[in-house]
């Protein structure tokens, strides 16, 4: 039984670091592909306003019929279209649209 669990551990040891690169792309490169789809598809966008921004607070938009938090570079009033310039994580960054 002692020489049956070790020669389990160590191949299972090995096949884990002998894999890894190729499970590593399998399993996970799909995922950067798709979020840096969904980062496209807010960067440059349009969205509205809808509080009073003061610069660098964090306040809420409305982006596609969707609340979000979001971080202003200026202040804002509400209403004010505003352009997205950067998504990090569920916190939109954004700026006065000219």
């Amino acid at each position: 039984l002692n020489v049956q669990l070790t020669i389990f551990v160590v191949t299972s040891v090995l096949g884990l670091f002998l894999l890894r690169k190729f499970l590593k792309n399998k399993f996970f490169s799909a995922t950067n592909v798709e979020a840096e789809a969904l980062e496209e598809e807010f960067i440059g966008k349009t969205a509205i306003a809808e509080i009073e921004f003061k610069k660098g607070v964090p306040g809420k938009i409305n982006f596609k019929g969707t609340h979000w938090t979001a971080i202003a570079d200026s202040d804002l009033e509400p209403g004010d279209q505003v352009k997205i310039i950067n998504k990090e994580s569920l916190t939109l960054y954004i700026s006065k649209k000219h």
